[in-house]
């Protein structure tokens, strides 16, 4: 399938040309899907430096036009940005199995919270990672205990070198 000047008018910008000529494109990447990816990826890799460089000389000389723009998106999509922090609790609070790593008890997802085992391979706060991509939260999850909010407390206690005799108030 060529592309063809149009017969009556033998100009190249009719409509109908016009429309010859996207299709054909689109065919074209649909069929050449992958070589097409391949070499976009190769001059990506050969100009990366001088790519990341520019974006950063733009993203220091707009610092608040970006500013304005990610207000402006947060405020449009508050609910939604909330739901989906939401939902990766949720799916974090189901993987750990919904219950205290020390009490064993079930409680609601907004009680439990995560403690890092070994505090010095902690990249981040949980609780402040929710926006991340999952695959990022679950790897850091991994390397924490799931406890409800009073056995959390009572780990920093120990932690700190206190002792406490019981959990329960006589």
């Amino acid at each position: 399938m060529g592309i063809t000047p149009s017969v009556k008018t033998g100009v190249r910008h009719t409509e109908e040309y016009k429309q010859e000529k996207k299709d054909y494109q689109k065919a074209y990447r649909i069929k050449n899907k992958e070589a097409i990816e391949e070499r976009r990826k190769a001059r990506y890799l050969e100009k990366r430096d001088i790519i990341l460089a520019r974006t950063q000389a733009w993203r220091d000389n707009n610092r608040d036009r970006l500013k304005e723009y990610n207000d402006k998106y947060k405020a449009k999509n508050r609910e939604a940005i909330l739901e989906r922090e939401r939902g990766h609790k949720l799916k974090l609070v189901q993987c750990f199995g919904n219950k205290c790593e020390d009490c064993l008890e079930g409680f609601h997802p907004a009680v439990y919270e995560f403690h890092h085992r070994i505090p010095k391979f902690k990249t981040g706060t949980i609780s402040k990672m929710y926006k991340l991509p999952w695959k990022e939260l679950y790897k850091e999850a991994l390397k924490t205990d799931m406890l409800c909010r009073n056995c959390h407390c009572y780990r920093h206690i120990e932690m700190r070198g206190h002792k406490h005799e019981s959990k329960t108030i006589d």
